[in-house]
């Protein structure tokens, strides 16, 4: 069994412990996006790191899926979804997939890809420093909401407990991800890192408070943008953990330029 595969199996357990989950379960309740070492496969994907580990893990909060979250707070409809995100297992694909194609939906680090100029940016930045094949994206939630906020809201309110279950077993994963794949570096989006909401309900390994981070001002700017980054030891492995902005985020004329100068400074230490 791939490390891979040991996530989906973790996560089908988890979801038969807590099947009101499963009606919000899709082919974009994978953790992983895209490919690592030109491959989608878990068998050859695991075979080609061998023991070296990913140079980057580039992490997001939850898929951009509403209607995950409407499903799990209605546990109405079909299991349609479902069922595809058991047939994306079965094609031994890691990440999410076309089942038609068996292409990765979503692979912004790949040049090949159309993706945003932001996200292009950003994604070139990172491999200035870091091999492009050896950068891996993932969630850190597979259920989908429109944004992170209404998913730990909504779900609290749904089901308090179940909201605490589901942040608990995907920081195990997390820090799974941390132990098997080795990062060099963890790319967090401030919507986790930086989230006082998630914080309050439990310190996670992708916390900034908790992993007492430093605080890296933005120049140029009058809205005190800043970065945070901490030299993280996870069972004797060191990574860097930096949380960042959304490529989307708006900014204004200097302010992107400025934000980069300061990412390729703390990639490069």
């Amino acid at each position: 069994m791939t490390f891979f595969d040991e996530v989906y199996q973790k996560t089908n357990v988890f979801l038969n412990e807590n099947p009101s989950l499963k009606m919000g379960t899709g082919r974009y309740s994978s953790f992983f996006r895209g490919t690592i070492m030109g491959t989608g496969k878990s068998n050859e994907a695991e075979k080609r790191l061998g023991e070296s580990g990913v140079d980057v893990l580039w992490l997001g909060s939850n898929p951009n899926v509403s209607n995950s979250l409407a499903a799990v707070l209605a546990q109405k409809g079909d299991f349609t979804s479902y069922a595809e995100y058991i047939q994306q297992i079965e094609t031994g694909y890691f990440s999410e997939i076309n089942l038609d194609t068996l292409q990765p939906t979503w692979d912004p680090v790949n040049p090949d890809n159309k993706v945003s100029w932001q996200w292009r940016y950003l994604g070139n930045l990172v491999c200035e420093k870091y091999d492009r094949n050896k950068i891996l994206m993932a969630n850190f939630v597979p259920w989908g909401s429109t944004d992170f906020n209404e998913f730990l809201k909504k779900v609290s309110e749904y089901d308090s407990e179940l909201l605490r279950k589901v942040l608990v077993f995907c920081n195990d994963i997390h820090q799974l991800m941390i132990k098997n794949l080795k990062p060099n570096l963890v790319i967090l989006p401030k919507s986790i890192a930086e989230n006082l909401y998630l914080n309050r309900i439990l310190d996670t390994q992708v916390s900034m408070k908790y992993l007492n981070g430093r605080v890296e001002k933005i120049g140029t700017s009058d809205r005190r943008l800043s970065i945070s980054v901490a030299d993280v030891k996870l069972e004797g492995h060191k990574y860097r953990a930096v949380s960042t902005y959304h490529p989307s985020y708006p900014m204004r004329k200097g302010e992107r330029e400025a934000l980069y100068q300061t990412l390729r400074s703390v990639f490069s230490e």
